[in-house]
């Protein structure tokens, strides 16, 4: 059995205590932003909820900047609606591990905090929050220890369903271009790096997001992408996606996921 440090076992709880408690502080703030940005109007839900207000649904999100140690301690992660809120401890997977930061520290170090989140989330360097439709919002305030978002794709359900008790979850992104851009984007974004192979019993819920450039994917692609997601997941998990367009990447696609599963790395 792995030994936990006590000092980082008792110092994000503290830290998540306090987030917890600033939640209530920040409500009426969150209400001014969403009347702020009310110009994003309704959504309909594959005509099952028509005309339904997406502030009722769709969840924001607080990025705590970290001051600490960023290579230990976790970013802190809040996803909240009006009901609920998901406290999530986030660690970047390094590129490369070497011998100061070697592939066994990392494991240790977020196994440690793990008791202290409602999830963890481990993330690629070149993934991005944004990629999953969440948008920043200016903040009224000179408090710059938060960035805060709203999400305009998924509601807070499809994060519940991903973030379960004490879950690992996987962000990924993948890039894909040429003629078999969608297969190569989906492909990758599923590509799980290599000490997590033998360490992964079934994939579960997950959040796919695809973003195309000037040149659009068709019907046949958005298919081929969401059919092959769902080869990789759990028979009976859900798969929830979205598609938007983002002209910066140009005649590529970029596929993005949240994967759950991960019950332990031991």
């Amino acid at each position: 059995m792995k030994k936990t440090n006590e000092h980082q076992a008792t110092k994000p709880t503290a830290t998540v205590a306090f987030r917890k408690a600033k939640i209530t502080e920040y409500t009426e703030e969150i209400k001014a932003y969403n009347t702020a940005q009310s110009t994003w109007g309704k959504r309909n839900y594959d005509g099952v909820l028509h005309s339904t207000n997406y502030e009722e649904y769709f969840p924001d999100l607080i990025i705590t900047n970290s001051t600490s140690n960023k290579a230990i301690d976790p970013i802190i992660a809040t996803i909240f609606d009006s009901q609920e809120t998901l406290t999530i401890g986030v660690f970047i997977i390094p590129k490369q591990f070497d011998e100061t930061n070697t592939q066994e520290q990392f494991i240790d170090n977020f196994e440690n905090f793990r008791h202290q989140y409602d999830a963890i989330l481990l993330m690629t360097e070149d993934s991005n929050f944004t990629d999953f439709g969440f948008k920043e919002i200016i903040p009224n305030s000179e408090n710059t220890a938060m960035t805060h978002y709203r999400n305009s794709c998924f509601d807070f359900q499809s994060f519940k369903n991903v973030f379960a008790p004490k879950n690992i979850v996987f962000m990924r992104t993948a890039l894909g271009s040429g003629s078999t851009k969608a297969i190569e984007a989906i492909q990758s974004a599923f590509a799980i790096p290599a000490f997590y192979r033998n360490q992964i019993a079934v994939l579960k819920d997950s959040i796919l997001c695809v973003k195309s450039g000037t040149d659009q994917y068709t019907i046949d692609e958005i298919n081929l992408v969401c059919n092959y997601s769902l080869d990789q997941i759990k028979t009976g998990a859900t798969l929830v996606h979205d598609t938007f367009e983002d002209n910066s990447l140009g005649n590529t696609i970029r596929a993005s996921v949240f994967i759950s599963g991960f019950d332990s790395l031991d």
